[in-house]
């Protein structure tokens, strides 16, 4: 939950650091088509290797990539005067790391429960989507309140990194759903 609060926090600094630099909304556009393309070509490729290898292992190294992408774009955005191609680089990677994040983190509902509550799991993990949507700009506001978007990406940085931890104690084993033969 706190790293999907993290995410939609960033989304907003982000934007709003695109409109307070440019104050154009085809900037932002342009940077939500940087986040896709890679996401387009990649994905379908992404799914393929999730089937492949280790979902777990696949989401903690996309974890790691994301919150080092996330933490160097904080100290960018707090160190340095940050222009509109840093964000597109930085979005660009993002979309790249995202294709195949998404994937694993698909798997992993369908890998750790069991048939029988597949159901309220999926209702479950789209409430927390839902929760965090709503609870990130909130959160995005406060820290940028106290500090200025950069201290949204340390969030969302650190969160990442809280998430890593996480996955890292998760035994697919032992949660492994049955597979009828």
């Amino acid at each position: 939950s706190i790293s999907l609060i993290g995410s939609w926090s960033h989304d907003l600094a982000r934007a709003w650091i695109v409109i307070e630099m440019m104050g154009k909304a085809g900037a932002l556009g342009s940077l939500f088509l940087a986040a896709a393309i890679p996401s387009l070509f990649l994905i379908l490729h992404a799914g393929v290797l999730v089937d492949k290898v280790d979902s777990k292992r696949i989401m903690i190294i996309t974890k790691f990539l994301l919150a080092i992408l996330t933490l160097a774009l904080a100290a960018v955005v707090e160190f340095s005067q940050v222009e509109m191609w840093h964000l597109w680089v930085f979005v660009f990677i993002e979309g790249c790391v995202v294709a195949f994040d998404a994937p694993a983190y698909q798997t992993l509902t369908v890998r750790m429960v069991p048939k029988e509550e597949f159901q309220q799991a999926i209702a479950l993990n789209s409430t927390n989507f839902h929760a965090a949507r709503m609870i990130g700009p909130i959160v995005a506001g406060f820290l940028m309140a106290i500090h200025g978007p950069s201290l949204v990406f340390l969030f969302d940085g650190l969160s990442f990194i809280g998430l890593i931890f996480i996955l890292r104690k998760i035994d697919l084993n032992k949660a492994q759903r049955a597979v009828k033969k």
